[in-house]
């Protein structure tokens, strides 16, 4: 069984250094804890770059525009310039909502600046992360 687990105080490294204070936990059991503890945080970041690097990007250098492919993804987004300036991926297709800024648009969608929609009206369009909208559906 487990040294730490003995005293079931819920607090581990305060466990863990009484063990070592006491000599109930001998150093070489102490460092196999501590390595075992720093190779599940280093986990945790690969899982997290993992999950940012799945996210739909903007090419590199690549101006943005209604035809440019957004990367790490198999929709047809592309990567566009926000009424803020960001450039971010969206679906491509517009809704009939018009906007003049992002916040005008519901949650998952940006208001988009280039001139890709209709009448080149600004117009709330979709993040490429998100479900498809019943509005592209119908395009």
């Amino acid at each position: 069984m487990d040294e730490l687990a003995t005293t079931g105080s819920g607090r581990p490294f305060d466990d863990l250094a009484s063990g070592l204070a006491s000599g109930t936990i001998t150093r070489r059991r102490a460092l196999k804890l501590a390595g075992a503890a720093l190779l599940g945080v280093a986990g945790l970041g690969v899982a997290a770059r993992e999950a940012e690097a799945a996210l739909p990007t903007c090419p590199p250098d690549t101006r943005s525009g209604c035809v440019v492919a957004c990367t790490n993804t198999t929709k047809q987004c592309a990567c566009i310039r926000t009424t803020e300036g960001k450039r971010v991926c969206v679906n491509k297709c517009c809704s009939l909502r018009s906007c003049t800024s992002s916040s005008q648009c519901r949650s998952g969608e940006v208001c988009i600046r280039t001139g890709c929609c209709r009448e080149g009206i600004q117009r709330c369009v979709s993040l490429c992360s998100e479900p498809i909208p019943r509005y592209c559906r119908s395009t």
